[in-house]
């Protein structure tokens, strides 16, 4: 899906390269050299990538609003990622379920879009206005919507509503459910770009979140278990810092 360039020089600074997963969160399992290891079952093999390679990015596929409002929910989750790593003891609970539920949803409602795109959509009874590029990049940095002049809205826009949908009715449906910190005792996670139905997230080499468990130390035997999980469920790729470290 081609994605709408700005105008040159991107004045009014809209993302244009928007991470599925947040690079912080990419970040946490790079190695000495600032890199991961991805294994890619589209293209068949191995590849050692930065955070912010193009593996791990759309362009413009949601509008800046949802870009925002993204960005605020990564960041709480980031944080939170690195406290539990720092704090063995950790336990998730109270607003900390929110933050979780809500980065779990973002995540997989991205990638859904990652690869089933909406197209644009048409209003019928509506007529639009021709803008030019300057307008409406103005309307978009405002957080507001056009219409266009042939009666279309840009599919960014609804997948950005779309998102925030996903998100809340995700957080409503696992409202009851409570979420557990699992620590490796041998071996490395895998991280998939995406789980599917499966709630985990990896956080660090050595330590995922996952639904409807408490805290625990984790075997050798279960760490593969989770990776191939991870493996079966991925839509394209799994990472980590080091693949050969992650049993299956």
């Amino acid at each position: 899906m081609a994605f709408e360039k700005t105008q040159p020089g991107n004045p009014h600074r809209l993302t244009i390269r928007q991470h599925i997963i947040p690079k912080a969160l990419i970040g946490q399992f790079s190695n000495e050299r600032g890199q991961v290891q991805l294994k890619s079952k589209r293209l068949g093999k191995l590849l050692n990538l930065d955070p912010d390679a193009d593996m791990f990015v759309a362009k413009r596929l949601w509008d800046q609003k949802a870009e925002i409002v993204g960005k605020q929910i990564e960041d709480a989750f980031i944080s939170l990622a690195l406290t539990i790593s720092s704090d063995t003891n950790y336990s998730i609970q109270g607003q900390d379920k929110l933050v979780v539920e809500e980065f779990y949803a973002l995540w997989r409602s991205r990638h859904q879009f990652l690869v089933t795109p909406l197209s644009d959509s048409v209003v019928n009874g509506v007529t639009g206005d021709n803008l030019d590029i300057n307008a409406r990049e103005v309307i978009e940095k405002k957080h507001a919507m056009y219409i266009q002049a042939d009666g279309s809205v840009p599919a960014r826009f609804s997948m950005g509503i779309q998102i925030t949908i996903n998100i809340d009715q995700f957080v409503h449906k696992v409202r009851d459910y409570r979420w557990g910190v699992l620590r490796s005792d041998g071996g490395h996670f895998m991280f998939p770009d995406t789980f599917s139905e499966w709630l985990m997230i990896p956080i660090s080499p050595t330590i995922l979140i996952a639904a409807q468990c408490a805290n625990a130390i984790v075997s050798r035997e279960q760490v593969g278990l989770i990776n191939n999980y991870a493996i079966d469920s991925s839509h394209d790729y799994v990472f980590s810092r080091e693949l050969s470290k992650c049993p299956t």
